[in-house]
């Protein structure tokens, strides 16, 4: 009898405690033919606070992944990726809402719509100062991706995050 109630508590105990830690969504080494860096613990440190407010929008299990290089002008993304309940705040909107301020004091946002194998991406292309910065974000039933590119189009943003979609089986 005892052992029956002992195997109970350690079964109810494992399950509590692979249901409440956290799974964060896998990111690939590459993407987009960027290798992902290593980040220096000052900017780990600063990514943290920037998870937790996520975290306290709804979103679980993320993830962060810089691909590129450091150094220079050369191409790059970032990614960020999550799981959600239903009741997460809708990003595609927040992509929107970016998109619709349209020219502010030197900014202008280009809004666009893409398509990326079977999903859609709601972005706008950032350029200030001669640079253009495209932001995508694409949100499932219990997913959202989030993708910046530094000197990459606003549609290889997109198939890069369709490519983590695909490999993260996001949906």
């Amino acid at each position: 009898m005892r052992f029956a109630v002992l195997a109970v508590a350690v079964i109810a105990g494992a399950a509590f405690y692979i249901s409440t830690r956290t799974h964060p969504v896998p990111l690939p080494t590459t993407l987009a033919g960027l290798p992902k860096l290593s980040l220096p613990s000052a900017q780990a440190h600063e990514l943290d606070s920037d998870m937790h407010s996520l975290r306290s929008d709804g979103v679980h299990d993320v993830s962060f992944g810089a691909y590129g290089s450091l150094s220079g002008e050369q191409q790059g993304l970032v990614v960020v990726a999550g799981r959600t309940p239903s009741t997460v705040p809708d990003f595609n909107q927040l992509a929107g809402a970016v998109g619709q301020v349209g020219q502010v004091s030197g900014v202008t946002i280009a809004p666009e719509t893409l398509t990326s194998g079977a999903s859609t991406f709601e972005c706008a292309t950032i350029t200030t100062q001669g640079q253009s910065i495209p932001f995508c974000a694409w949100q499932g039933t219990h997913a959202v991706l989030l993708g910046f590119g530094e000197q990459i189009s606003a549609q290889d943003t997109a198939d890069a995050l369709e490519q983590t979609r695909l490999r993260a089986n996001l949906s």
